[in-house]
């Protein structure tokens, strides 16, 4: 598991350096993934499956048993450069949806709901990525805003850390 997560984490180095699939081979490592555009936000399912967010290509990725397919692709009502991902079963993915500023829950036949796209009267900017803890409760990233906790069962939500822009 670990060493196939190595790989899938050299294949997103070697995407973003341009590196040749030759050179992976001559490296000892195997090339699970091709031709992904800016590959983001890996995770896995309780079955073993890893996901993995094709942020520019617009599509999320699914890998289960060495065999790789498309577990959702983006329209334009969907979704546009997903960033972070979290897998809560086989059939459903909490997304930060970085081109349109919203966290999605997604199942492999689309979105099944928008969960956040705003807090306290301001929309999302670029929500980026994203955790679940033990209780439940959702932290996610929105640069140049917030770092952001939402509770979504008992729908409160509280700024984590605010950015803070120092002058040197």
């Amino acid at each position: 598991m670990t060493k196939f997560l190595l790989h899938l984490i050299l294949l997103g180095f070697c995407l973003i350096s341009s590196c040749s699939t030759s050179k992976v081979q001559q490296s000892g490592w195997q090339l699970v993934v091709d031709k992904q555009n800016f590959p983001e936000g890996i995770t896995w399912d309780y079955n073993n499956t890893l996901y993995s967010s094709n942020c520019y290509g617009n599509w999320i990725t699914k890998i289960q048993n060495g065999v790789v397919d498309t577990f959702l692709l983006a329209s334009d009502s969907t979704f546009q450069k997903t960033n972070g991902l979290f897998a809560i079963n086989e059939n459903t993915i909490i997304a930060a949806d970085y081109g349109n500023g919203k966290i999605l829950k997604f199942s492999s036949n689309g979105i099944t709901e928008i969960l956040v796209d705003g807090y306290l009267g301001n929309p999302l900017n670029r929500p980026n990525d994203l955790t679940f803890d033990k209780n439940g409760n959702l932290f996610f990233t929105d640069p140049k805003n917030v770092m952001v906790l939402i509770n979504l069962m008992a729908e409160y939500f509280s700024i984590i850390l605010k950015l803070l822009k120092l002058n040197f």
